[in-house]
């Protein structure tokens, strides 16, 4: 049976996700703060990230101000919530922070629907419902 690239990808973005409450567990545990942990979390992403473009001898010959400014908005997000859910992490165990981290799915859906006026479909509609079941059994 032919593995599809992109289940490669989801479990190995899962693997490594599932290993964050490790890294800042063990960071906090010996002292590290908020801010160190992150630095470092992200000092790994980049050189990860920018090794894999570099190796692939990626073209960015499509990229325009626009498209930086967005990029970097959107690496803003990415870093805010690295900050939230470190943070989250020094106070709460780390089973009860990554359950309030990915509520961000549905709230993310109801914000889209009230601001772009994007109704979701019934598939979403069951899919958030899946979600606040596990939240409640969570």
């Amino acid at each position: 049976m032919k593995l599809n690239k992109g289940i490669l990808f989801v479990l190995l973005g899962a693997a490594f996700f599932g290993f964050t409450p490790i890294f800042a567990k063990f960071g906090f545990s010996y002292g590290y703060s908020l801010g160190q942990i992150n630095i470092v979390q992200m000092t790994i992403s980049f050189l990860l990230l920018w090794s894999f473009t570099l190796s692939k001898r990626s073209s960015f010959k499509g990229l325009n101000k626009k498209n930086v400014l967005q990029i970097m908005m959107t690496g803003c997000f990415i870093g805010l919530t690295s900050i939230f859910y470190y943070g989250s992490m020094q106070y709460l165990p780390a089973s009860l922070a990554i359950i309030l981290m990915f509520q961000f799915v549905w709230i993310g859906i109801i914000l889209e629907w009230i601001f772009s006026k994007i109704k979701p479909a019934p598939m979403t509609v069951l899919s958030i419902i899946f979600i606040l079941v596990g939240v409640f059994f969570a």
